[in-house]
């Protein structure tokens, strides 16, 4: 007796709220709604080529964020994202490319492959450094 079998994609409830749906992560991501400053240069540009630019981030994790943006942002651009200070705890900065741009009527939204947060130790730290 042969029985067909055939893959199908099950939408879970757990899914819905997921800005990206059937992507895999590598770490746990957390909703996010600031504004931040950013520092862009093109590919193979030089460090005065710098430009300012904000994006409105959307979700961070310890690998990634994701963000909207007003201007397209070319695949394998750096950047710098710019986290302002907050009460007692300093500001810091997070470095990544351009992984995913995409336009949706309102804009962009934005995927940027970072190079870590700090940890909080590690703010802790700064903040107790003079």
């Amino acid at each position: 007796m042969a029985t067909d079998t055939t893959l199908r994609l099950v939408d879970s409830e757990a899914d819905r709220g997921d800005s990206i749906p059937l992507e895999r992560r590598r770490s746990t991501r957390r909703r996010i709604a600031q504004h931040v400053t950013t520092l862009m240069s093109r590919p193979n540009d030089d460090a005065a080529s710098n430009r300012i630019g904000s994006l409105r981030l959307s979700d961070i994790s310890q690998t990634g964020l994701g963000a909207r943006s007003q201007q397209f942002l070319p695949i394998g651009t750096p950047v710098t994202v710019l986290f302002p200070p907050h009460g007692p705890e300093r500001g810091f900065d997070v470095h990544g490319n351009v992984v995913r741009c995409e336009h949706d009527g309102e804009g962009y939204h934005v995927g940027i492959a970072i190079h870590g947060l700090p940890s909080m130790n590690v703010a802790r730290r700064r903040r107790n450094v003079t």
